[in-house]
């Protein structure tokens, strides 16, 4: 197999900066396992797996370097055939690798709660909560991180290895707010009123009437309208029609939410005021007032969020996004509290064996520079760079040496101030967290089959959408179309209501 380098260097400095670069004096000591066992580790993986030369050669450098005994094992993951244009997650074939339990042995490192619901249904895991306290970097972790993992019966299914919460919102062009003289606006109301005010303005001075609240996509993955949806009940976009809906604590397909038709309608005004636009390619030449979206400062100028609008709507607005890094332990696994905490002492508190995990051997593919670690090679090479790719992310990682690409000290001060940024908008935005503002998704309700719907449905809820915006087809004929012939061409509903009856 050969390797690919999938995740854009980039992802990584976003990672591993955090706005801190006190440098560790004992980055480079040497640490010793307590438990002199092998840690085999599987990973799940659907591409971009290095091949077995190289993994063998990371496993005797971590040996040598850190006397850890490290058996890492890719498992790859292959894309069920109903799935058309989903691709980004995968099924273990889980028999390939164990013909039962018994033989389940080991770490799982998790980047994915649909992954880790196979490993789960399978009986190869076993619950964690039990060797939880007092792991290495665990200690003063929210206790929503290891909900995230933990199942409506309570058992915690894998040990986090990231504190991070992330949500969309949306980031407001401050000089527009300014020259209409509102602040961000909170709801429906107070967001057309706003689109009335910027839409059609010259704001750049090119005497062109170019401004638009958002521009919006109708194929694809991005949404501009899911706090919109939100703030009539609804729970679903054009990409992602079959969501969690937390009133109901159950997936539904918003389109058959008895709030669409509002939400639709109001949606279908600010088209037809020439308040929104579809997203061309490349960029049409007009200006957006706002942009929904997650990690975006630095979109314009100078910046104001709103991470909610509420309208009929005023609970669950804020859908929490706990990243999936984990590590789940098999059921005849020896020690295996011994084994995570050997893991996690290396992966937290080691600067160089956290930058060992994420990408590699140290002078091969990263050079410790003393302020910083600095990645070699182009950075847009994505053939070459054998990464191992175990992302480790929990609080007090801050303090170690972050990675930078090349040497440039304007870069790395840049990449810096957007991350300062990106924090203080995230500590605004924890405030709602744990509140009834927000809510999340249960892990053991994100499943493969739900993204198999939504890949099926993908094209099918764009067209209801162009059929409403650009046909003006009657919202209600246009749902009405749209249940009777994607139920005819993909049998969804029987599908659905047998996910919700677990």
């Amino acid at each position: 197999m050969n390797i690919k380098k999938a995740v854009p260097i980039i992802l990584i400095i976003a990672i591993f900066i955090t706005g801190c670069s006190t440098t560790r004096e004992n980055s480079h000591e040497t640490y010793k396992p307590y438990d002199s066992e092998e840690i085999r580790i599987y990973y799940p993986k659907k591409e971009d797996i290095p091949d077995d030369n190289h993994v063998e050669e990371w496993e005797k450098y971590i040996k040598g370097k850190y006397g850890m005994d490290i058996d890492l094992e890719y498992i790859p993951l292959y894309t069920p055939s109903s799935v058309r244009e989903f691709l980004f997650k995968g099924q273990i074939a889980i028999h390939n690798y164990f013909d039962d339990s018994r033989e389940a042995n080991g770490l799982v490192y998790i980047t994915s709660y649909e992954v880790l619901n196979q490993l789960k249904d399978a009986s190869l895991i076993i619950p964690v909560e039990s060797y939880i306290d007092g792991l290495p970097g665990i200690v003063n972790i929210d206790i929503g991180n290891i909900e995230a993992f933990s199942d409506s019966s309570g058992n915690t299914w894998a040990v986090p290895l990231s504190d991070g919460i992330a949500t969309e919102y949306r980031t407001y062009n401050k000089e527009y707010l300014d020259a209409a003289g509102i602040s961000a606006p909170r709801t429906i109301d107070e967001l057309f009123e706003y689109g009335k005010l910027v839409s059609g303005k010259d704001f750049d001075g090119n005497e062109i009437r170019d401004t638009y609240l958002f521009d919006y996509y109708l194929t694809g993955r991005m949404s501009s309208f899911d706090d919109i949806f939100r703030a009539f009940g609804c729970y679903g976009s054009p990409g992602y029609p079959v969501q969690f809906n937390p009133h109901k604590q159950k997936f539904e397909n918003f389109v058959l939410n008895p709030n669409f038709t509002e939400a639709m309608t109001f949606i279908k005004l600010l088209y037809d005021e020439n308040i929104i636009i579809e997203k061309t390619f490349p960029k049409g030449d007009y200006n957006v007032a706002s942009i929904y979206s997650s990690s975006i400062s630095g979109a314009f100028k100078e910046n104001e969020q709103s991470f909610y609008l509420s309208g009929a709507n005023e609970k669950y607005l804020i859908r929490e996004e706990y990243a999936c890094f984990g590590l789940a332990v098999m059921g005849n696994t020896r020690k295996p509290k011994e084994k995570l905490a050997d893991f996690l002492e290396l992966a937290v508190n080691n600067a160089d064996g956290r930058i060992d995990l994420a990408v590699g051997f140290e002078n091969k593919f990263y050079k410790d520079n003393v302020s910083y670690y600095s990645l070699l090679g182009d950075h847009m090479d994505v053939i070459n760079r054998h990464d191992i790719d175990m992302i480790v992310d929990l609080e007090g990682t801050s303090r170690l040496k972050p990675i930078i690409y090349g040497d440039n000290a304007v870069f790395a001060e840049n990449i810096k101030m957007k991350l300062d940024d990106n924090r203080k908008v995230d500590e605004e935005l924890a405030i709602n967290f744990r509140s009834n503002l927000s809510y999340h998704v249960p892990f053991d309700m994100t499943r493969l089959e739900t993204e198999a719907i939504n890949a099926n449905l993908f094209n099918d809820t764009a067209d209801l959408f162009r059929n409403i915006l650009y046909k003006d087809m009657p919202i209600e004929d246009a749902v009405e179309e749209y249940i009777r012939w994607t139920e005819l061409k993909y049998k969804w509903i029987d599908e659905l209501d047998r996910l919700n009856a677990g």
